[in-house]
């Protein structure tokens, strides 16, 4: 590590440069400098949308195993390891019997897509509505650009 000096120039120019960032709100401005600071030699932007593909992984690996599950013991069967969850009984030492089996409210399974499925939304409303948002900012600069040109 450097001086101290070194640090805050560094975490400041890397800090301004994620406050520019596809024009993101201050919520992720503050994280990203955080993350441009830890990882220097990622832009930005690749930070966007490597958080973006992080939040939407776990809704990725819910779906795939159910889909391994219904692939391997049928739709409608109850048997299967998404089905009766018995790794996770066995992984917590069966504490919560009525928790495991079953995908109606309360279960392991309902919990996991409720939360996968928020996980996902949060994704794409804070990475894809600031976009938006910078995007209607650029088209108005255009568009008062334009207006003065032609007068």
């Amino acid at each position: 590590m450097g001086s101290d000096g070194d640090v805050a120039l560094r975490s400041a120019s890397f800090g301004s440069a994620c406050r520019h960032a596809l024009g993101l709100g201050w919520r992720w401005r503050r994280h990203l400098s955080i993350l441009c600071f830890l990882l220097p030699s990622t832009s930005p932007a690749k930070l966007v949308f490597l958080s973006f593909l992080l939040a939407l992984l776990p809704l990725a690996i819910d779906g795939s195993t159910h889909a391994l599950n219904d692939a391997l013991f049928g739709p409608y069967s109850m048997e299967g390891f998404r089905n009766t969850n018995a790794w996770l009984a066995a992984f917590t030492l069966n504490r919560f019997p009525e928790f495991y089996a079953g995908d109606h409210l309360g279960t392991f399974n309902w919990w996991a897509r409720l939360l996968t499925g928020l996980l996902a939304a949060w994704a794409v409303a804070f990475t894809l509505f600031p976009m938006l948002d910078y995007f209607r900012i650029c088209g108005q600069v255009a568009h008062e650009t334009q207006c003065k040109v032609t007068r």
